[in-house]
């Protein structure tokens, strides 16, 4: 595996379910979801150079409640939120932004998300 898999699976181990958890984790972009859920895709810019041999790679980290038209979901994603940043900070991954709860498209169905994006540095 490569610094870029490794930085993606490493996110995904660290938002793994636990005794209790009732989300689902895909560390690719997927074309259906069953909520809750958490999906990472690569940010945009996913690569941005730090140094002359080290590079600064984004991942966003989409935390997604509920379908829009089903019910509000707003409870479901602040706890979603709250438990990616604890957990990712845990395991050296601290998410730098963290964007407002918005409709996120996935299979042509629209979901309540929020995205959380991180940056580490990688040499690719």
């Amino acid at each position: 595996m490569g610094a870029l898999a490794d930085l993606r699976g490493k996110a995904a181990d660290a938002l793994t379910p636990g005794d209790g958890d009732d989300w689902d984790v895909h560390p690719l972009p997927v074309d259906a979801i069953v909520p809750p859920a958490f999906m990472l895709i690569w940010s945009d810019p996913w690569l941005t150079p730090a140094t002359h041999c080290q590079w600064s790679a984004r991942l966003d980290v989409i935390c997604v409640s509920n379908r829009v038209d089903v019910e509000p979901g707003v409870e479901i994603l602040e706890t979603l939120v709250e438990t990616a940043i604890a957990r990712l900070a845990g395991a050296g991954l601290p998410a730098i932004t963290a964007g407002r709860p918005a409709n996120f498209e996935v299979g042509g169905l629209l979901y309540l998300a929020s995205r959380l994006t991180l940056s580490q540095p990688v040499s690719p």
